[in-house]
């Protein structure tokens, strides 16, 4: 009804729904460094810096995907992960994990691999004749093109096989399908055996290869020995070794230790044997579990070899957590967060109703142990609306288990404010914490040079919170009793990215620890020397460290937001499969709005790109007046407004287009209190109408009736009154009577 006023032909805006979900506290409008400066040659340069970390991409991609499948269930993620994208996996080393013992002797064990010789055959068969052979295989199969038939042929495979749909983006089966396509017909693929020895041992071969020039990597550039435990449920004990060295970590190998006791003196003897194999010159630091038996391994081996032994970041937060969860108000507020998960997932019923009204679950692992408490928490508070809807149905009320006495219990904690008002503190706690643990658990960059800034940010959001003393004398204890240590100072001293940030070159605290380490890495009296040489120059910014594309790539040390951005969104997409994935790079996602805008059900984008793109889209309506917008947090119903600004010029005229604020109310009906129906009755509202041919003066168009913000109002308030009962007359009458002021003010 609106394609008059688009900007688009007819056929291409008719019929457009699309929505656009888009980060809003992050990316390059809030990165840091920013400001303005001046180069070695005196020009003014300006600077800002686009960061993201994963935390931030996962919480906004679900988001996305929880739209989706409300809407038609198809997802498009836009970002610009095409800028350099060569460069940052070579500098990732993605095939990064080798394993060095084992995996032949393993396969090769296998006597037998799964076979359905037995079943009727699932497809054609297009390789046991030669008349099938040489038929064209679109022959086997009804209609579609060839892209379709390929299409059937593998999803044949990935069905009935038991394959995982979201390997069809893996590397190596992208090489499979380039592969065949170039060898041709004829070929005849391996046989079981075949793979399990030939092949195996060439892969085999080529691993050994891999790791030999990671072992030059390790003379040049130093090495981190990781050791973990693990038990199984049969009480098989392994301890895994790996050594992680500029971008690329390698599993070097697994002890069985299930006969042992694992004492400082037995886990001091494998890892000499691991810093031999490694070579001892090569190592900088092992980094270790928090156990008494590792903390003592750790004095010996410090004593013996000129290395350090550092706690795991990630395990140090995760205690964190433990010991807020120790205190009693906390242990409180989670046990009965666990009577209430626990209530409706003993109850069949009670579990596909909550999975129904919730769309999904409520309770998901989290990182580790303890940071499931938070998870827990914070998906309840955001669900509690959907939740108490369950509570008062008439389903609940008929229902036998309505009747039990943990039924009670549970039904008071789901109206008791003052329960979730804790629970809301509490998890504005958590969250800090939890932030600092999503991304020194991360895979994707190395952490360290980023911890002492991580637990400076994470302490002054706590003080901001208000954060009773006990919680920040917890943090402070396992920060100066554990995770405190010269190596991070030391690497965040040397990072490019704080080194130049004002007091950060000349930090006693910082110089010392600076100090300290080199001492102990390269204790000559020539290393020495050349080092003090080179930190001067690194910190003045002279020679190498001056020049304009050392500058310039200060803030690149990390990989580049948006490679980040799609590994990420891919990653949660395997807990959506009823959601269909695309990616596509900003530049194409703009001008496919403007040539085929009908593609797309659901956008989801960082914050620059989600800012041009929905002022792109808005003049498909042919207004930028048309168009609501909600910005939801963690908790909350979030804030609903136009997408538009202000319009000074025409302020007090009664020209402005009130239907983006009529439209946002209906969001917030929809999106921040649950109230759909409500919603539904707004927006059908303003459909009604538009319908009936009112316009305001941006969407104007001849054989319409030309009318300005006040009776735009008036007359959606008409359309929406004549759907509802007597009964809500009056409340929607109070609500909707005071959007044409609000857009009038807005605008």
């Amino acid at each position: 009804m609106l394609v008059d006023a688009s900007t688009l032909k007819k056929e291409v805006a008719e019929g457009v729904d699309l929505m656009v979900v888009r980060e809003l506290t992050g990316g390059i409008y809030f990165g840091k460094p920013r400001g303005f400066s001046k180069n070695e040659y005196g020009e003014e340069i300006g600077f800002n810096t686009e960061v993201y970390a994963t935390y931030e991409i996962d919480r906004i991609a679900r988001i996305a995907f929880e739209t989706a499948r409300k809407r038609r269930g198809k997802l498009c993620s836009v970002d610009k992960a095409n800028v350099l994208e060569g460069w940052i996996r070579f500098m990732r080393g993605e095939s990064s994990q080798s394993r060095l013992t084992d995996p032949i002797r393993r396969m090769q064990r296998s006597q037998s691999m799964q076979q359905s010789d037995l079943s009727p055959p699932l497809a054609p068969s297009l390789y046991k004749s030669s008349i099938a052979r040489q038929k064209n295989i679109k022959n086997n199969f009804k209609g579609g093109s060839i892209k379709e038939t390929m299409g059937r042929i593998i999803g044949k495979f990935f069905i009935y096989e038991s394959v995982a749909p979201h390997k069809v983006d893996y590397h190596h089966f992208k090489n499979l399908i380039i592969g065949a396509q170039q060898v041709g017909m004829g070929i005849e693929p391996p046989s079981p055996y075949e793979i399990k020895n030939k092949y195996l041992n060439m892969e085999y071969k080529d691993m050994e290869d891999y790791v030999n020039i990671q072992r030059e990597k390790w003379k040049t550039y130093g090495c981190t020995i990781m050791c973990d435990g693990w038990t199984g449920p049969t009480k098989l004990s392994m301890i895994n070794f790996m050594v992680y060295s500029k971008g690329s970590t390698v599993f070097l190998k697994s002890v069985e230790a299930s006969d042992k006791i694992k004492d400082n003196k037995y886990i001091c003897s494998l890892l000499k044997d691991v810093i031999k194999e490694v070579g001892e010159q090569n190592v900088v630091q092992i980094v270790r579990d928090n156990g008494s038996a590792f903390v003592k391994v750790g004095k010996l081996l410090m004593k013996k070899y000129n290395l350090y032994w550092t706690p795991c970041a990630a395990h140090c937060i995760d205690l964190m957590f433990k010991d807020i969860g120790k205190r009693g108000t906390v242990g409180e507020l989670i046990t009965n967060a666990r009577k209430i998960t626990n209530f409706i997932y003993n109850h069949s019923l009670l579990l596909a109703k909550m999975r129904k009204v919730c769309g999904g679950d409520i309770v998901c692992a989290g990182v580790t142990r303890f940071a499931t408490n938070y998870i827990a928490l914070e998906s309840l508070l955001k669900k509690r609306a959907d939740l108490r809807k369950i509570f008062i149905s008439n389903e609940w009320a008929s229902h036998k288990f309505s009747r039990s006495t943990i039924r009670h219990e549970v039904e008071v904690l789901m109206f008791d404010h003052k329960y979730w008002e804790k629970v809301a503190k509490l998890v504005s706690i958590y969250e800090p914490l939890y932030k600092v643990l999503r991304i020194v658990d991360s895979e994707v960059v190395p952490t360290m040079p980023f911890v002492y800034e991580l637990v400076r940010v994470m302490k002054q959001n706590l003080h901001q919170l208000n954060a009773k003393d006990w919680v920040k004398t917890i943090i402070a204890d396992r920060w100066d009793k554990t995770l405190k240590h010269p190596l991070h100072a030391a690497a965040y001293y040397l990072n490019p990215r704080v080194q130049y940030r004002p007091g950060v070159s000349s930090d006693p605290e910082l110089l010392q620890a600076v100090h300290e380490v080199f001492g102990r890495l390269s204790s000559t009296t020539a290393g020495l020397g050349h080092f003090g040489n080179e930190l001067i120059m690194f910190r003045d910014a002279k020679r190498g460290f001056g020049n304009r594309a050392t500058i310039a790539s200060r803030d690149l040390m990390v990989p580049e937001a948006s490679m980040l951005w799609r590994k990420r969104v891919t990653a949660i997409a395997t807990e959506y499969p009823d959601i269909e994935l695309s990616h596509m790079y900003v530049d194409n996602a703009a001008m496919q709005l403007v040539r085929n805008p009908k593609q797309f059900d659901t956008i989801v984008t960082n914050n620059i790109f989600g800012d041009i793109l929905s002022d792109e889209a808005s003049m498909i309506t042919g207004s930028i007046g048309m168009l609501p917008s909600a910005s939801l947090g963690e908790s909350g119903p979030g804030l609903f407004e136009p997408i538009h600004g202000s319009a000074p010029d025409i302020a007090g005229e009664d020209k402005a287009n009130p239907i983006a604020t009529i439209l946002s109310a209906a969001m917030l009906l929809r999106y921040g209190l649950g109230e759909a129906n409500a919603a539904t009755r707004i927006e059908t509202a303003v459909m009604v109408t538009l319908d009936r041919g009112f316009r305001t003066g941006d969407i104007y168009a001849p054989g319409t009736k030309l009318v300005g913000c006040k009776e735009m109002g008036e007359e959606v308030l008409k359309a929406a009154l004549s759907q509802v009962p007597a009964m809500g007359e009056e409340v929607l009458k109070a609500a909707l009577s005071q959007v044409p002021a609000i857009a009038a003010a807005a605008l």
